[in-house]
């Protein structure tokens, strides 16, 4: 039944970004439509534009009313500016072109919507905006950017706390990371959309997560999970959802049942959906539900009632210009008369459903037939016709596993420098943070400084009493320094002398207890390396360093130093406090490379399977040289050869990021790594797996990841 899971996807992918109309203005309550339109005549100015809007979010099913609304509305913001209006009219207009399939239109309009955010330095507008960026490059089929930017959305509204935008969020994370082949990504995101939405108490949002949810477990082939997810939705939607919202569940359960041979079952839904799309007068959702019901008749093996409802789709799909969709009916047909003993019929078909896809740039339906029609030629007798239709289907094969992993390795690439940024952006915040800090301790020491000099104007005017309080002075200074729990020196740099420290200062290092220390008798050797490096760059009243240093034992030693210049009843001395920022480098350091392996992991896990592909092209055409006439054989073999050379190509891509990664060991009992290792490898098999090992076996320094990885290979290969 090739089309109908096509099919199921379009209807899956509408679920998935429904609510986003009023993703940006999210009402107390939602109106009757018939109010809303009552109260609209009466309505001018910025009150009218509100109600636009309003009307606008309630009529979301109908997108050509949703952009007209939307038009008046961003005419009459000429006359009275807002911001925030502009952006939930141009995100409406947006969401709407995207339903009617004008993606780099829809694309405009929310660009535009994201100026008119930054304009009004809204946090949240600029958000709603970015969201309708990212839904339209999504649809658009560029999933690196999109999840990129859904992904910065989802950053800030989380800061923000539960909400419906970023139930939403989270929900199209999931539609991205699904169209990635990242199933448990998928799943968790749509999970958290779920806890969200519960979280606000939005029956629409929680109906729709229930509905992607029982998507993601038809695609991981969980038929019954998906069936009870879809059947939540089904009686939410039943009550609150829209009508699209609730033909998408009612015809995702009528697909997932036609999938498991239940399509006896199945067709209440599909013929419920398809008078659904009649009344709404939806003529493409019309076409998909006929198709989507002949294959079930097929399923059922009612030819002729199957063919009724193809031939049904096939004319209306023509009438209203669906080009993709009339591929998809023609080889519905095909496949029909194919099963039904008639190849000339089917050859017909497929010829026709092949040329058109191949004029309209459908390469994944055009190699789909080009197979279905090697089969139909061969029933034929026509063995070279067959022949040279599964060459064209196995080169074609060979150039879109060589786009997706094109696609996948730039998508990769883009979320590993999304990665990357977040990591810096949060190092500054946390450098940031501590010099704050620091110029408080700054601050305290000039307001120290400040109350010595009073203090030494003071003894000038009256000198009968400076013996007195210079005591005094000396007195809270001692107080002050002595009390702090911060670990600060005195210094003289001229003499390389620590003149005194308090508490927190010795437990940092060791010396002489009593008296001043030269900086050559301080241990542990970093401190001693720091004082040094603040004599050579001393050439202002204030210094700040974090430096790194490599120890005689090769330790990379990092550190922190501030000192203030401070006058205190004589020459100059250095106020100075130091701290030994080692663990925390060192910590940020192994972080970045766990991280580097993991992206580099999810790496060789998409590309393991295009790889599979290019090696596929390459034995099918041996195998077909080996029984191929001399004549033949040179071009089979430079068939070959092409997809030996895409594989090339394939490793070197990995090679290039392979480069980055370097293992990061640890002792391990391999006792406690290998159960896991092999359960995850062996999830859904039907193999029996025995481990046989040995008491008093030692630990061993491995990386847990690799040697995972190893174990998985080992278990996929035997399978």
């Amino acid at each position: 039944m090739v089309g109908a899971r096509t099919a199921a996807y379009l209807t899956a992918c509408l679920a998935l970004c429904l609510g986003a109309v009023s993703a940006a203005a999210q009402v107390p309550a939602r109106r009757d439509v018939v109010i809303v339109e009552r109260e609209l005549p009466a309505a001018r100015g910025v009150e009218r534009i509100a109600r636009l809007l309003e009307l606008a979010t309630l009529q979301e099913d109908d997108p050509s009313a949703v952009i007209r609304l939307a038009d008046e509305a961003i005419a009459l913001l000429a006359a009275s500016p807002s911001a925030s209006h502009e952006v939930q009219a141009r995100d409406a207009r947006s969401y709407a072109l995207q339903t009617q399939s004008a993606y780099p239109e829809a694309l405009a309009e929310a660009q535009r919507a994201v100026e008119a955010a930054r304009r009004s330095e809204v946090p949240s507008l600029v958000d709603d905006a970015q969201y309708h960026v990212a839904l339209a490059l999504w649809r658009q089929g560029n999933y690196g950017t999109a999840l990129a930017t859904a992904e910065g959305v989802r950053a800030h509204q989380q800061e923000r706390g539960n909400s419906l935008a970023l139930s939403n969020t989270l929900r199209l994370i999931g539609g991205i990371q699904q169209s990635l082949g990242d199933l448990d990504s998928a799943l968790a995101s749509q999970l958290a959309s779920l806890q969200v939405s519960e979280a606000v108490a939005d029956q629409r949002a929680i109906g729709r997560s229930h509905n992607n949810i029982g998507v993601i477990y038809w695609d991981l082939q969980r038929y019954d999970d998906a069936l009870a997810a879809l059947r939540r939705a089904l009686a939410i939607h039943e009550r609150v959802g829209s009508q699209v919202n609730l033909a998408n569940a009612v015809g995702n359960i009528g697909l997932v049942l036609v999938e498991t041979h239940r399509s006896r079952e199945a067709l209440p839904y599909l013929e419920r959906v398809l008078g659904m799309d009649r009344a709404a007068g939806n003529r493409y959702g019309e076409a998909k539900s006929l198709n989507n019901l002949g294959g079930a008749y097929s399923d059922l093996n009612d030819p002729e009632r199957a063919r009724q409802y193809h031939q049904q789709s096939l004319a209306l799909r023509e009438e209203i210009g669906d080009q993709e969709g009339v591929v998809r009916s023609r080889g519905a047909l095909a496949e029909l008369a194919l099963s039904q003993g008639d190849p000339r019929t089917a050859i017909d078909l497929l010829q026709q459903s092949i040329a058109q896809a191949e004029r309209i740039g459908d390469r994944i339906d055009q190699a789909e037939y080009l197979e279905v029609l090697a089969r139909a030629q061969e029933a034929m007798g026509d063995f070279a016709g067959a022949y040279r239709s599964f060459r064209q289907y196995h080169e074609l094969e060979v150039a879109l596993a060589d786009s997706r992993l094109q696609r996948h390795t730039e998508d990769l690439e883009a979320r590993y420098r999304v990665r990357e940024q977040e990591r810096e952006l949060v190092s500054a915040e946390r450098l940031a943070d501590g010099r704050r800090r620091l110029l408080a301790w700054s601050m305290s020491g000039s307001v120290l400084l400040s109350g010595s000099l009073l203090l030494l104007g003071v003894l000038y005017r009256q000198r009968g009493r400076a013996q007195q309080a210079l005591a005094e002075s000396e007195q809270r200074y001692r107080s002050l320094f002595h009390n702090s729990a911060i670990p600060t020196f005195l210094l003289d740099l001229d003499q390389r002398t620590i003149l005194d420290r308090n508490q927190g200062a010795r437990s940092v290092c060791s010396g002489p207890s009593d008296g001043p220390a030269t900086f050559d008798a301080v241990e542990p050797e970093w401190v001693r390396h720091s004082f040094t490096r603040l004599a050579e760059v001393a050439s202002s009243d204030r210094v700040e360093l974090e430096e790194s240093w490599t120890e005689p034992s090769g330790r990379v030693r990092w550190f922190e130093l501030r000192g203030t210049l401070v006058p205190l009843g004589g020459p100059a001395r250095w106020l100075t406090t130091v701290r030994d920022t080692t663990e925390h480098h060192e910590a940020e350091a192994a972080l970045q490379r766990e991280d580097k392996m993991r992206s580099l992991g999810l790496l060789a896990g998409g590309i393991a399977h295009d790889f599979n592909n290019a090696l596929t092209a390459i034995i099918g055409h041996v195998e077909l040289a080996r029984d191929a006439d001399p004549a033949e054989r040179a071009d089979l073999l430079a068939g070959a050869e092409r997809a030996a050379r895409a594989a090339t190509r394939i490793t070197g891509q990995l090679l290039v990021f392979a480069k980055g990664g370097q293992p990061v060991r640890r002792s391990t009992d391999l006792r406690r790594l290998l159960p896991d290792a092999i359960a995850l490898a062996s999830a859904g098999s039907s193999m029996r797996i025995e481990v046989e090992d040995t008491d008093g076996l030692w630990p061993v320094d491995v990386d847990g990841g690799q040697f995972s990885q190893v174990v998985s290979n080992l278990i996929i290969n035997a399978q």
